[in-house]
C-alpha cells in the first residue's frame, strides 16, 4: 500500500497550489494556465505529482513583477 508524500521539512517554507493561488488572487486553474505558459513562479514537485512553491520564489516572483509594472 503506498503511503502519502511526506510534507516538506518546517525550515524549508512551501505552498501549496491552493496557497499560491490565494495569495496571487487567482484560480487554481488561471495558475495551471500559467504553469503550462512558463509564466508562474518557479516550483517543485515532492513524491510525483504534488506542486510546491517556496514562499521566498513567490515573494521574489511578486516583486519582479511589480517592478516590471513600474517600468
Amino acid at each position: 500500500m503506498p503511503t502519502a508524500a511526506a510534507p516538506p521539512p518546517a525550515e524549508f517554507p512551501s505552498l501549496t497550489v491552493a496557497q499560491v493561488a490565494e495569495r496571487l488572487g487567482i484560480s487554481e486553474a488561471t495558475l495551471f494556465r500559467m504553469l503550462s505558459r512558463g509564466d508562474a513562479p518557479p516550483s517543485y514537485r515532492i513524491g510525483g505529482r504534488r506542486r510546491y512553491w517556496r514562499e521566498s520564489d513567490v515573494l521574489a516572483w511578486l516583486e519582479s513583477r511589480c517592478r516590471e509594472a513600474a517600468l
